[in-house]
């Protein structure tokens, strides 16, 4: 059905997002061919359903139905991750099943959200919710999404706030703290309303951690294993938290080997690049393949430019700030595949751009 929408609206395409839209398919194609393996064929099928569904959601739902119910969605999601959370570390509530992922980490089932980082305390656990996601990064990197799709179109400053409270209450995620800190701080010296937030969350956050590291629990090493210690040096001089640089020289050495078609998808697996790392696209896929993978963030840049030569020179503080920091984002989740995550980035191209040259 949605085929026989897009083709009988086709003409209403702007040619150059038809142009794009085949070379991306036609890279995929060709991609496929070179190495001999049709998971290509199948994610440019996801590719194509991913093009479909902007389309439809521009033509029938409207871009800001689609972000609008996008922010209600993650906001009830984090809700319950954060009720999940509490009432899970106050003994109030306790997992009904476990299971294991597709990468074979074990997963709770809390109802209301799940979890597959849980540590066992003396009341009941303390978990890192994942809401209805893999694992709690890739619930904090989506509600990432919904924050700044939020402060681009300038939506409540109280959402933004929730959103941001709520990820950190659920997920204790360390990425989403510094790049949403960042932002805040940044945002700070062009607006003076967020001065006062930033204080009071660098309090609250810092009163925590202070209580955190003058306690001996169990509940307290988690908590500063999953901040304060992994931003300390090891060793060998390296950060603690770094679990990124390993796979990025593998990947780096791989992009060598074959820069122009890559060493394909099977072989990120093979030699233990895959995952998130930021050159993964280059080495599986070439140089021209890795720059197609990430287009969706470069067309957002693009926007950005095309912007402030439409206006003069003019982008507000909030949208090139945000752009920053989605780019921070990607440096340590790299993940733009087939699906909701391409379709919110150009919906932030979108809303950035301000007007409907995308699709016309």
């Amino acid at each position: 059905m949605l085929f026989v929408i897009v083709a009988n609206n086709i003409r209403l395409i702007n040619k150059y997002v038809l142009v794009y839209v085949m070379a991306f398919l036609f890279v995929q194609v060709a991609l496929s061919i070179a190495h001999s393996d049709f998971t290509y064929i199948s994610f440019t099928v996801a590719c194509l359903f991913s093009f479909i569904s902007l389309f439809y959601s521009y033509k029938f739902i409207g871009i800001n139905k689609l972000v609008n119910t996008f922010i209600n969605i993650m906001l009830f999601c984090l809700l319950l991750s954060s009720i999940t959370s509490v009432l899970s570390v106050l003994g109030l509530i306790d997992y009904v099943s476990v299971f294991n992922n597709p990468d074979g980490r074990e997963s709770y089932n809390f109802i209301l959200s799940f979890t597959n980082s849980l540590l066992v305390t003396p009341n009941g656990y303390f978990i890192r919710a994942s809401g209805f996601f893999d694992e709690p990064g890739t619930l904090a990197y989506f509600a990432s999404f919904a924050f700044f799709l939020n402060e681009i179109r300038k939506g409540s400053f109280k959402v933004s706030l929730s959103i941001a409270a709520l990820t950190v209450l659920s997920t204790w995620s360390l990425a989403f703290i510094i790049v949403i800190g960042f932002y805040f701080i940044i945002s700070a010296l062009f607006n003076k309303k967020y001065t006062l937030y930033v204080c009071a969350l660098s309090v609250i956050l810092g009163g925590l951690l202070l209580v955190a590291s003058n306690t001996d629990t169990d509940l307290s090493k988690r908590v500063m294993r999953l901040t304060v210690d992994r931003l300390s040096l090891s060793d060998d001089g390296k950060l603690k938290g770094d679990n990124r640089s390993g796979p990025m020289l593998v990947a780096l050495d791989n992009i060598q080997q074959s820069p122009v078609f890559g060493l394909g998808r099977s072989d990120q697996h093979v030699n233990g690049y895959a995952g998130a790392n930021i050159f993964t696209p280059f080495a599986r896929d070439g140089v021209v393949g890795g720059l197609i993978y990430y287009s969706p963030f470069i067309i957002l840049i693009v926007c950005s430019i095309l912007k402030c030569r439409r206006f003069d020179g003019y982008m507000s503080s909030k949208e090139f700030v945000a752009i920053v920091c989605i780019g921070l984002n990607l440096l340590q989740r790299p993940n733009l595949n087939a699906g909701f995550e391409m379709i919110i980035m150009f919906v932030l191209a979108y809303a950035i751009y301000g007007n409907k040259r995308m699709i016309q």
